[in-house]
């Protein structure tokens, strides 16, 4: 070859000679040359692709082992990119692409190839906490159904609610036949939510029944950026009359956190 290095149509230089009994009888028409390709020596690898956590990619981190089949004394180094097959949780195949740059001793990254190669690897759940929005009710007026609802924390890659199965939530109060007035703590118990992507961490909010002298505020949902300041807009205030609840009007008002 005219090279030792990888590539296509390469021009090889013959060198012929003839031997034989009756050698000199005969006149020789030797072929000078040829062509012929030098293709990428396949090193042998042991790399691995880590576990991770939910995260709403395909991104996945390869751990490169020690290169094997050199030639000679030359090296090469190598590094790996991975996807896996899915974004989704579970258990999945995560396919690598490698790279090659020039090592020592003349090793060309050209002159080798890692062929991509596909390892096991799972995308355990994300966790969600499910927080029970505390509620408050006066006294003897009936639990309101579903309660305040709930609080999301822990949705990743931007996504939310409409991202996991809702239609198994269900709130429920521990202390159900107590009506005395009385803050009640962790009585409020969310579950049922089902996904594919997220486990839940379901954390318990309070419930408070309301006596007939105290005014009752209630304020709006907001969704706000950690750190900032969050201010809360009212939604209601009334009162217990002694038999049913009396709504005030003709104001608006914001608290503070």
């Amino acid at each position: 070859f005219s090279d030792k290095n990888v590539g296509t149509g390469k021009t090889v230089t013959l060198t012929s000679s003839a031997a034989g009994a009756d050698v000199s009888n005969y006149a020789f028409t030797h072929q000078t040359s040829a062509t012929a390709d030098i293709t990428a020596k396949v090193l042998s690898v042991t790399a691995s692709a880590a576990d991770k956590v939910y995260d709403g990619t395909t991104d996945a981190t390869i751990t490169m082992g020690a290169l094997s089949g050199f030639v000679g004394s030359e090296t090469v180094t190598a590094g790996g990119t991975g996807a896996f097959d899915s974004a989704n949780a579970g258990s999945r195949t995560v396919t690598v692409a490698y790279t090659l740059a020039n090592g020592d001793n003349g090793g060309l990254a050209s002159n080798y190839s890692l062929a991509d190669t596909t390892h096991s690897a799972n995308i355990n759940k994300a966790t969600l906490t499910v927080q029970a929005d505390n509620d408050a009710k006066f006294v003897t007026q009936a639990d309101t159904a579903g309660f305040a609802g709930v609080s999301y924390s822990g949705f990743v890659n931007g996504e939310d609610a409409t991202d996991i199965t809702t239609g198994g939530l269900n709130i429920t109060r521990s202390n159900v036949g107590t009506d005395t007035p009385g803050v009640y703590n962790d009585v409020l118990q969310a579950s049922g939510l089902t996904a594919n992507n997220y486990a839940f961490n379901y954390v318990n909010g309070d419930y408070t029944i309301v006596p007939s002298n105290q005014l009752l505020v209630r304020v709006n949902d907001i969704s706000n950026t950690y750190g900032t300041v969050t201010s809360y807009t009212i939604d209601s205030a009334s009162y217990w009359n002694g038999s049913a609840e009396v709504a005030l009007g003709g104001g608006t008002g914001s608290i503070t956190n």
